[in-house]
């Protein structure tokens, strides 16, 4: 019984135990469950809490970068406002500031009182009152009008003066100088990509256009200002001291030089054909004009019978001396060409190359003209009578070194001429970057690259042409040795079949099978020869077709155009001012093919080849090509030019733009940098073209001159040697005369290209000097400076009368003064409008009194014309309206246009107008008003955007 209840009392222990430990259970779960439920309320409010301020910053950021693209736009709606008024004025498309109306001549047209006189009534039939009202404002409009003109001639004065800065002094990026510029840039890397170094990057550039002062750097600008000045006064002396000296030079050459030295060689050659026993001395006296030889049949039919004799003894001393100076200039001419290239000094070797070629040339030209001359004294009968024409067609004709003359000057004149009129045109439109004549640039572009694309075709087809010479030229040669090779390995095969190995006779038969390959492939190719030449021609053909389309579509390009503004350059008309200046060289490039060039041989084609594979264009190596293009070899070669040209330009304009280079100042460098490029091109061609044929023709003469004296034996030229030596020495001494002229005159023309740099560097930097003071008030303008560019300008150069006084600040009060007065005049002339229309209503009823009778009436201010008042009355009042408003549309146009200058002027000082303000005082306090509430947003922006990504981080980890 007692076990029985101890094992109850346990049971009741272990359930008891089990229940306390179940209800602690049960009371922590409660108390964990209170505890959670405690948690993901406090969670839920905080998620609420940042949710809400979540959203407060999402409105205050959205608010913030609205505000930013506010301003963004609105200053980039400004800039692009006064940017179009700006490349207008310097552009010079704005037609407004080139006409006008001249009001105060037209008094009558204006009178209120004359319209009763041009109807033939007299004035006494208005009311006195009327007419003395009238008069009155007649009186009122003519001073109104007078002042309007005097405010719209110094408004256009003013405009014109600022469009001229524009286009000759003041940087190509003037607009970006304006501080609103600097503010759109800053809003719109704020606005377009937001990020935290961008908002900081963007706020630092925004505090430094808040603290931009003008007169920050004046003391380094003024210290460049007086060095730049001290330059002027240099250039100025120097170019004195070289025009002097110039001038010497000049005046010591003289122009009777080379007539004189004519006359001692003929006067020397006279007494030699004299002691010869040629002439007599009376004759050596009559003949012997200055400058020229007459021939007189007459004397010469008297002259013994063995005279024929010694006329070929003197000619073939003449040509046989003649010879020798001819192979002196082909060495020379040789030396010249072989160091004719590019390097470091490319264009000084290019000027002195080109001197001395010029020289042997000139050397040639008097040789041949003094031999034609003596030629004809001595062997040709002809009237007297004729002489003097004879001569000179006579000396035209034998004279071949002037071909090379005249193609030597066209290379310098075609030099001068693309940069000088033709660049400065290419520039002004890569400047203002005019559309269509961009376009036509491109489609010379197409046009070279069709020409470069047709003349790869063209090699190649060359290079195949050549492969098929040499096949069948060593056809057969190369079958006989591949078959003797072929039997020989057959042979050796057979031999060593015993003893050789498997390796060796392996190898023995892998050179059989490849000769029979070789074989072969020898065989296809003969039989596909046929096949190969016609394809080859059928390519050519439609090669040079290719050509020939390229040239009609440049031709298209140079049609007639259109009438245009004076300023303004059509496609058509700016390239053919690029193309005019080939024409001489063209037609003298024809003459120099006329007289037959030789192919090209196959290694210059490999040589092409090579270039080719490299990089290079091939159409730059035309002149390679020889006579295999001869129709159209100078067409490339011209194409080739003018889009180098053109690319070399607009690149360079683009490159320079953002720098602070003025018009003038940018023209000089890129002009410069053409030079060097042409001169290459001019330098290809003289090398590559004119040497080779001047150097033919020299042979073509030598070859006629050996042949005049094949005859002659060497022991009578032996005999003739101290003869021979002698006219040497005396055609010598004539080119050396010649040349020493030459010489002179060369170096003349040195100083003047000296000057001519001299007076370019005093233009670039007096325009500098110009351009500082421009764009920093706090300079004093240098007078003198500006005297001493004003007397190197030429007269009809437009800086000329207003490069004195051109200054900012003048310019600019006086375009406010222009202001102030066309706006009162204007005013005071529409409330003159609204007076005058009782005035005319007065003198109609009084018109109608006079001309119609008394029932004659007026409704209102609406006239009833009557019949019976004459229509010019009418006629003068319309007349009268329409003068008034025409000249108030004109003044409001030079209005706007005097009011777009000013705002952008004092955004440069940066003070920020919207349009139709009035102009305020320039101050840096005024200007700093909008430029610190732009810099506000700017901060008020990055202040939201990192309150912005931090809630956003809050909210992100919050909803996790």
């Amino acid at each position: 019984m007692f076990q029985g209840f101890a094992d109850v009392l346990n049971q009741y222990e272990l359930a008891s135990t089990l229940f306390y430990r179940a209800d602690q259970e049960r009371s922590s779960l409660i108390l964990h469950e209170t505890s959670a439920k405690s948690i993901v309320a406090e969670a839920t409010s905080n998620l609420e809490k940042t949710r809400a301020s979540f959203e407060i910053q999402v409105r205050e950021f959205t608010q913030a970068t609205g505000v930013i693209s506010e301003k963004a736009q609105e200053a980039v709606t400004w800039m692009e406002q006064h940017g179009r008024v700006l490349e207008a004025l310097r552009s010079n498309l704005l037609p407004e500031i080139n006409s006008c109306i001249k009001l105060s001549s037209m008094a009558d047209a204006l009178s209120l009182t004359s319209a009763v006189l041009v109807a033939g009534i007299p004035l006494t039939i208005v009311p006195e009152p009327t007419q003395a009202q009238c008069e009155d404002m007649d009186r009122e409009v003519s001073q109104l009008i007078a002042e309007l003109d005097h405010g719209l001639s110094s408004a256009l004065t003013g405009i014109q003066a600022y469009s001229l800065a524009l286009q000759r002094i003041l940087p190509l990026n003037y607009v970006s100088t304006s501080t609103v510029h600097g503010w759109v840039q800053v809003l719109q890397l704020s606005s377009n990509a937001l990020s935290s170094d961008l908002l900081s990057l963007a706020k630092s550039q925004a505090a430094e256009l808040v603290a931009k002062v003008h007169a920050d750097d004046l003391d380094s600008v003024k210290h460049i200002h007086d060095d730049i000045c001290l330059k002027v006064d240099k250039y100025a002396t120097e170019i004195n001291k070289v025009e002097e000296e110039c001038a010497e030079l000049v005046n010591s050459i003289g122009s009777e030089t080379e007539s004189k030295a004519k006359d001692r060689l003929l006067s020397a050659f006279m007494k030699y054909m004299q002691s010869a026993g040629l002439v007599r001395k009376e004759d050596t006296n009559s003949s012997s004009q200055p400058g020229q030889l007459k021939y007189d049949a007459t004397r010469d039919a008297r002259l013994p019978v063995d005279l024929e004799d010694k006329k070929e003894k003197v000619l073939s001393v003449l040509n046989i001396a003649v010879r020798y100076l001819y192979n002196e200039v082909r060495h020379r001419v040789l030396d010249i060409f072989s160091n004719f290239g590019g390097g470091r000094h490319a264009n000084d070797r290019f000027r002195s190359n080109f001197c001395e070629f010029e020289e042997q040339v000139e050397k040639c030209v008097l040789v041949a003209g003094f031999v034609s001359e003596l030629q004809h004294f001595i062997g040709r009968d002809i009237p007297s009578a004729n002489a003097d024409v004879y001569h000179a067609k006579f000396y035209s004709e034998r004279n071949w070194a002037s071909t090379f003359k005249s193609t030597l000057l066209s290379c310098k004149i075609l030099v001068g001429k693309m940069t000088e009129g033709a660049l400065l045109d290419v520039m002004r439109s890569a400047v203002s970057l005019n559309s269509e004549v961009m376009d036509a640039f491109g489609f010379i572009s197409q046009i070279r690259g069709s020409i470069d694309t047709a003349l790869e075709q063209f090699l190649e087809v060359e290079l195949e042409r050549a492969s098929l010479v040499e096949l069948e030229k060593n056809y057969f040669v190369k079958v006989g040795l591949i078959t003797e090779q072929r039997l020989a390995l057959e042979e050796a095969a057979m031999k060593g079949r015993d003893h050789l190995s498997w390796e060796e006779a392996e190898e023995l038969a892998s050179q059989e099978e490849a000769c029979r390959a070789q074989l072969d492939q020898l065989h296809q190719a003969w039989n596909q020869r046929e096949m190969r030449a016609t394809s080859l021609v059928k390519r050519e053909a439609d090669i040079k077709n290719v050509l020939v389309s390229s040239e009609c579509q440049f031709q298209s390009i140079l049609g007639a155009e259109e009438v245009r503004e004076p300023q303004v350059f059509g496609s058509k008309a700016l390239l053919s001012t690029l193309i005019k200046p080939f024409s001489d060289l063209e037609s003298i490039d024809k003459v120099l093919s006329s007289g037959g060039s030789a192919a090209s041989p196959s290694n210059e084609f490999v040589n092409l080849a090579d270039l080719m594979s490299s990089g290079h264009s091939i159409s730059e190596y035309i002149w390679k090509f020889g006579g295999l293009l001869k129709s159209h070899i100078f067409f490339i070669w011209k194409v080739c030019i003018v889009d180098s040209f053109l690319d070399s330009c607009i690149h360079d304009v683009a490159s320079f733009v953002d720098q602070n280079l003025g018009f003038d100042q940018l023209f000089n460098i890129v002009k410069r940098k053409l030079e060097i490029q042409l001169r290459e091109h001019v330098g290809c061609y003289l090398k590559e073209r004119v040497a080779p044929a001047f150097l033919a023709w020299l042979d073509k003469e030598n070859e006629q001159l050996s042949e005049a004296t094949k005859d002659l034996s060497l022991d009578q030229v032996k005999k003739d040697i101290g003869a021979i030596r002698k006219v040497q020495l005396m055609l010598e001494e004539y080119c050396n005369a010649h040349e020493t002229a030459r010489a002179a005159r060369s170096a003349a023309s040195v100083m003047k290209r000296q000057v001519n740099e001299l007076k370019e560097a005093l233009h670039k930097t007096s325009l500098e000097i110009v351009q500082l003071e421009w764009m920093y008030d706090g300079l004093t303008p240098s007078h003198k400076s500006r005297v001493t560019f004003q007397k190197f300008l030429s007269n009809e150069d437009n800086l000329y009368p207003i490069i004195l006084n051109l200054s900012r600040p003048n310019l600019l009060e006086g375009l406010q003064s222009a202001i102030t007065k066309m706006a009162r005049s204007m005013d005071c002339l529409q409330a003159c409008e609204r007076n005058s229309v009782v005035a005319e209503g007065q003198l109609e009823r009084a018109m109608g009194w006079a001309c119609g009778g008394p029932n004659s009436s007026t409704t209102g201010n609406t006239s009833t014309k009557t019949s019976g008042i004459p229509p010019e009355f009418h006629d003068h009042l319309m007349r009268r309206q329409q003068l008034l408003w025409e000249a108030r549309e004109k003044a409001s146009n030079i209005l706007k246009i005097c009011m777009s200058i000013l705002e952008f002027e004092a955004s440069r000082d940066g003070i920020f107008q919207i349009p139709g303000e009035v102009y305020p005082a320039r101050s840096v306090a005024d200007g700093r008003t909008w430029q610190q509430a732009y810099l506000n947003a700017l901060i008020k922006l990055e202040v939201s955007y990192h309150s912005f990504t931090r809630e956003f981080l809050f909210h992100k980890m919050a909803s996790l």
